[in-house]
Parts: structure tokens; sequence; C-alpha cells
């Protein structure tokens, strides 16, 4: 049996259309039986009716489609606004996640600065006065709360010997 012999019945109601495979899906798209809601049927319409019907439905009977205008003008109108609370909410993101990065930079810098004179202050602290020291235990404490504050000391450990030793042999050179 060859497929140009095969007849389907389309699927609408109250249409007796029957072709080819190939003919039905070019009417499926245009067969004026095709059951259809009102244009306005997200403002209230609740008409549902064959394709034929849409066009009388809308210019006599739909109460909706004589503020066609408005709604027309208030459907772009949203679709701007959509558009623009997307870009906005954009923007904010991108400003959000700078403000971070420099929040981050800031304290950085500060904690930085604020860190080593309260290590070398500790260290003094800890070599001429071991009770003040104890005493002073939250400041110290903050010293190793992260990984990043932990390497931060032993690298502040390592050079400030290092910088007073070298300091030393430049200053025994030079007498």
């Amino acid at each position: 049996i060859s497929s140009s012999n095969i007849l389907i019945t389309c699927t609408n109601p109250s249409c007796d259309a029957k072709l080819s495979p190939s003919e039905m899906r070019d009417h499926e798209s245009s067969c004026p039986h095709m059951q259809f809601k009102c244009k306005y049927a997200p403002f209230g319409c609740n008409w549902i009716g064959p394709r034929k019907n849409l066009k009388k439905h809308l210019t006599n009977d739909c109460s909706l489609s004589k503020v066609n205008g408005l709604i027309d003008q208030f459907r772009r109108t949203r679709f701007e606004h959509n558009h623009t609370i997307g870009f906005l909410l954009q923007q904010f993101a991108i400003t959000q996640h700078a403000i971070q990065e420099q929040s981050q930079t800031f304290l950085s810098m500060h904690v930085k600065a604020v860190n080593l004179w309260n290590l070398i202050h500790l260290l003094f602290l800890l070599t001429c006065d071991p009770v003040q020291f104890f005493r002073e235990k939250v400041k110290w404490k903050l010293f190793c709360e992260s990984p990043h504050s932990r390497a931060y000391v032993n690298n502040m450990l390592f050079l400030i010997p290092t910088a007073l030793w070298i300091s030393r042999i430049i200053l025994s050179g030079t007498k």
C-alpha cells in the first residue's frame, strides 16, 4: 500500500476532511474547525470556538475587543517594563559584585595594616612581657581564626627576625 493512498480524517470536531498524511499537516494548521480561545482570554473572556467563528466573536460578541487599543498598549508597556526590570536586575547584580570586590579589597588593605601593627606589638609582648601577651588573648586569637591569617602570622614571624638579622649584619659591617 502506498502512503499516497492512505487518507486521514481531520481530528477537529465538525471537520470531515480526509487527506493524505502530507496534506493533513498543512490542513491542521489552517483548519476552520480548529478550536481557539479568544485572544482576550488572559483578560477574562471565556469564549472558545472554531477558527471560522473567531473573527465574528471579536467583532460582534467580545466586550473586551472594544478596548483593544488599551490592551495592546498594556501588553507593550508590560513587555517594556519586563525588559527594563531584567536590565536593571542585571545591572544591580554587576554593581553588587563590584561593591563586594571593593569591600574585600578595602578590608584586606585595612586588615593588613592593623594586623602588621598588632603582630609587631604582640611579638614585642611575647618576648618582653608574656603575662601581658596572655591578657591580650583577644587580639592574637584573631590571627589564628583562618588559614589566611595563620599564613600571614607565619610569614611575619619569619620575615621580622630575618629583617632584624639582615639589619644587624648591615649595621655591624658599617662600624
